[in-house]
């Protein structure tokens, strides 16, 4: 749907974020916008990404200013028994929402996972890798990039790794349930990745729509994004339990096991890291070490249960 009539003046514009409900949405309404722009989240109920009609309606809105797109199917595993449903959402909704981008000349953001490569590379991978996915949910990931390529001129795709923050479902939150209840755990250690803090996630996607809104126009394709510090799951579930350990007082031993000894429904790639020059290079993004994150999340976390408890209480 084209726009027509007066355009809108960009002080009375938003940034549109699809998928305001899920970790890294919750977090972007969080963020500070550009100076002058307001924010406006979808969550799944609000704008189901599978109705072009819809997403057509909603992005040819004359307020839309950019649009973000968080809205994916993120159940890893589930996706190989459900195909069709990860790749409605993942393939079909991510192309329909780049065709309205591009009726309604707004740039898309989109993010993306590391997961579109098969994790066998010896270093960090670049942008240009050969995306070659070792499950449904990295196949419909790269299918959904190329047709963002192909069907929004003013895009960019962000890949990220290893997301964390106080909501939804993630490795932080899963390693303290466990470690509640457990006097040991057993952590693969040949996984290696960027943990990445939702939060500091938001703030490069904020930075980097207030650039090309402010009209930058060097500032479009794929770039990385994430936490510094590469790590292994395992040391990444013992940076973890230290961190709580005022919050869960005994602490269980972490201990070392093999991705072979923890088969799963869908298989996950080894090596995880990104490499993030490029976007150092076009936006001046430097990444920021993910411990400081951890320490935020956990402590929003335990807040959280405080505030829950003292409330059930007063019942």
């Amino acid at each position: 749907m084209s726009r027509s009539g007066p355009e809108t003046p960009l002080a009375q514009k938003r940034i549109y974020i699809l998928g305001a409900g899920g970790q890294l949405g919750r977090e972007m309404l969080r963020a500070t916008p550009p100076a002058g722009l307001g924010l406006r989240g979808f969550s799944r109920q609000e704008l189901d990404v599978t109705d072009p009609t819809a997403l057509m309606a909603a992005i040819g809105a004359a307020d839309c200013a950019l649009v973000v797109n968080c809205a994916a199917y993120t159940a890893v595993d589930k996706a190989e028994s459900d195909v069709q449903a990860s790749f409605a959402v993942n393939v079909g909704g991510v192309a329909a929402m780049a065709r309205a981008c591009d009726e309604a000349a707004v740039p898309l953001v989109h993010v993306s996972t590391e997961y579109i490569f098969d994790g066998r590379k010896n270093g960090p991978y670049v942008e240009a890798d050969q995306p070659s996915p070792l499950n449904a949910y990295g196949q419909g990931k790269a299918e959904a990039e190329r047709h963002v390529r192909l069907l929004a001129k003013r895009h960019v795709i962000l890949r990220t790794s290893w997301l964390f923050s106080a909501h939804g479902h993630n490795f932080v939150k899963t390693i303290l349930r466990l470690a509640q209840s457990h006097e040991r755990l057993r952590v693969v250690v040949d996984q290696i990745g960027c943990p990445t803090p939702a939060r500091d996630m938001a703030e490069a996607i904020m930075h980097i729509a207030g650039q090309l809104l402010a009209g930058k126009q060097d500032g479009f394709g794929t770039f990385h994004y994430c936490g510094a510090g590469p790590v292994s799951r395992l040391e990444f579930a013992r940076a973890i339990v230290e961190q709580a350990r005022p919050h869960l007082g005994e602490t269980p031993e972490i201990a070392p096991t093999s991705q072979s000894a923890f088969p799963t429904p869908a298989a996950r790639p080894a090596n995880c890291v990104l490499d993030c020059a490029k976007i150092v290079k076009a936006y001046g993004l430097a990444q920021k070490s993910w411990e400081p994150g951890l320490a935020d999340v956990i402590t929003e976390l335990y807040a959280k249960t405080a505030g829950e408890g003292s409330a059930a209480a007063k019942k």
